[in-house]
């Protein structure tokens, strides 16, 4: 389909719409009313596309990465190269897979090429993103400071690296004592005098989704 022959030259050109092979039967005639025919065949391959979409999955400073790129049309086996990934990652030629251990945090625009092995040979490319985000850590040092019985008590909880917005939780805090999801205070007035130790989490919206946790002491005393 989107073919024809040239009466005149014949020369089959146009635009093809479909994929797959045909057989066509092509007869010539001469002056002399004399003719001949055969059948001839002509596939159509699909265009070789790279359909996967910018950014690819984030990756995580110093862990490993893996993800692929995928290709349509053509005719496989691809070839796969690339420029422009985060240190610490390559491309595999044979399968499309990026993978390695990302070096540095930041946002890289890889190019990525694919060729078959169509003869003439296609080419396709796509320029897709890639971020590299610090890994989540608590920093603040246990024990945290001390609080008295039945007087208000306040102290932040904070985090490094990882994609905000963070997400906290905690278990075993003094009672009384709560911790904010969103901006890791942990407050309230404190009702019995002692030492726990709380086991503190913050999860970030990196995608996959980064976790950190510690324990920190708290001593809450009598008035």
């Amino acid at each position: 389909a989107g073919l024809t022959i040239n009466a005149g030259t014949g020369v089959i050109s146009g635009t093809p719409t479909a994929a797959g092979p045909s057989t066509a039967n092509v007869t010539v005639t001469d002056s002399n009313q004399q003719s001949g025919s055969a059948n001839l065949s002509i596939t159509i391959i699909s265009q070789l596309t790279i359909p996967t979409s910018s950014p690819l999955p984030n990756g995580i400073l110093n862990a490993a990465y893996s993800a692929t790129v995928a290709a349509t049309g053509g005719t496989t086996s691809y070839t796969w190269s690339a420029t422009g990934l985060p240190a610490g990652l390559t491309i595999n030629a044979s399968t499309g897979v990026i993978s390695g251990t990302p070096t540095a945090a930041g946002t890289s625009t890889a190019n990525v090429t694919v060729k078959d092995v169509t003869n003439p040979q296609q080419t396709a490319s796509a320029n897709l993103a890639i971020t590299i985000v610090s890994q989540l850590a608590i920093t603040t040092i246990s024990p945290l400071s001390s609080g008295t019985v039945n007087v208000a008590y306040s102290a932040t909880v904070a985090a490094t690296g990882g994609t905000a917005p963070n997400t906290w939780s905690a278990t075993g805090l003094p009672a009384g004592l709560t911790i904010n999801a969103a901006t890791g205070v942990i407050s309230g007035t404190p009702t019995a005098a002692g030492t726990s130790t709380a086991n503190v989490t913050v999860k970030d919206s990196t995608n996959p989704q980064q976790t950190a946790s510690a324990n920190l002491a708290i001593t809450i005393v009598s008035q």
